[in-house]
């Protein structure tokens, strides 16, 4: 099998939940178990913050979502544009642990790789694997 899932949604924090629901649906499409495609789902979930979540004072225009499934591995590949435009509800805490960061932790212990790439000409980029 090799399949390629793209996904672009308005960068509001309600629509992450649109890529969680893709990457779970596509995870058992892939063949994973019920407990691996939770898994994948709230890594996705998790990677969106990561993006975002304590890093910039707006939203994102969009987030991007594309999903690579081969017969050895499943691949999420994250990313928002550089574009950071809409108001947030509340602002950034500064005193708190960086969410993100606990964002990265979960989905590094979810997934059998993850790596984050700032800076890119496609923005920053999040990438998970899990291996069938």
């Amino acid at each position: 099998m090799n399949k390629e899932i793209f996904v672009k949604v308005p960068g509001d924090h309600e629509f992450m939940k649109i890529c969680r629901s893709v990457a779970t649906a596509a995870a058992a499409v892939a063949g994973f178990d019920i407990e691996a495609t939770d898994d994948i789902g709230l890594a996705v979930f998790e990677g969106t913050k990561v993006l975002v979540c304590h890093r910039h004072d707006k939203l994102p225009e969009s987030y991007n979502m594309t999903i690579n499934i081969t017969d050895e591995k499943f691949v999420v590949k994250l990313s928002v544009n550089t574009e950071f435009v809409q108001e947030k509800h509340r602002t950034i805490c500064l005193d708190c642990p960086c969410e993100g960061e606990i964002g990265r932790e979960v989905a590094n212990s979810l997934m059998d790789e993850t790596r984050l790439e700032e800076g890119t000409e496609e923005g920053d980029i999040f990438i998970l694997t899990k291996y069938l």
